[in-house]
This record gives structure tokens, sequence and C-alpha cells, in this order.
């Protein structure tokens, strides 16, 4: 073989070689994907579905940059990016879900009170009548 075959074999090797290692993504993108599937399974879908659709767009700018520039400062700060919209899609749910619980509790109280089941004060405090020895009807 001559020196210019050997340079170029072993150089088709070292490629080959340098291709076939699998690039391992930043954390912050593999939280950003677990983070993401969470919120897509769950209920952030129906209650913050826009939320959710910017997260995915971040997400996938970081897939793009990682698959583009893997090494690049600027990936791992899209995947962080991605990361946090993720997040915030889900705590925006969670703040739907809670006014939603929140007016139906109030609803619920407001039924119980017209109803006259049972007397609630508004200042949040029970006031306990003091028991003058007999109980009515016995």
């Amino acid at each position: 073989m001559s020196r210019t075959t050997t340079v170029l074999a072993a150089s088709l090797v070292a490629l080959a070689s340098a291709c076939a290692v699998p690039r391992v993504p930043p954390a912050n993108l593999v939280e950003a994907r677990a983070d993401f599937a969470h919120a897509r399974d769950g209920a952030t879908a129906s209650l913050a579905p826009a939320d959710l659709r910017a997260a995915e767009g971040a997400l996938r700018s970081a897939e793009k940059a990682f698959r583009d520039h893997p090494a690049a400062p600027s990936t791992a700060e899209l995947a962080l990016v991605a990361d946090r919209a993720a997040l915030y899609a889900q705590s925006q749910a969670a703040i739907v879900r809670a006014d939603e619980d929140a007016r139906r509790a109030t609803a619920a109280l407001e039924m119980i009170r017209t109803r006259g089941r049972v007397e609630v004060p508004r200042s949040g405090a029970a006031q306990m009548q003091p028991s003058q020895g007999s109980v009515p009807g016995r």
C-alpha cells in the first residue's frame, strides 16, 4: 500500500468512528424533553394549550440546535429555555385548575349558605354558643 492510500484509509476510519460516537445531549435538554412530555400527557394540554405550544416550539429549537451544533453553549441555553417553558406551561395549568377549584368551592359554599344548612361566619372563625344545660327537643 502506498503512503497516500494508508493516510486516506486512516482518515476514513477516524471519520467513520467520529460519526458513530453517539452525542450525549445536555442535561437541560434531557430535562426539557421529560418536562414537556409530562406537560403534554397531563392536564396542561387542555388547561394551558397556548403555553404548551410555546414550550413545544422552544423544545424544537433546542433539538435543532443540538442536531446542528451539539457542543455550542447556545444549545445548552436553548435547552434551558425549553425546560423552563415546559415548567411554565405546567404551572399555568395548575393556576387554571386552582381557579376552577376555588370557583366550585365558592359556589358550593354559597349554595350551603342559601339553603340554611350551616352558618359560616364571614370572619372565618366559628362562633359557638354556650350550652344552657339542656338539649332542645329532649
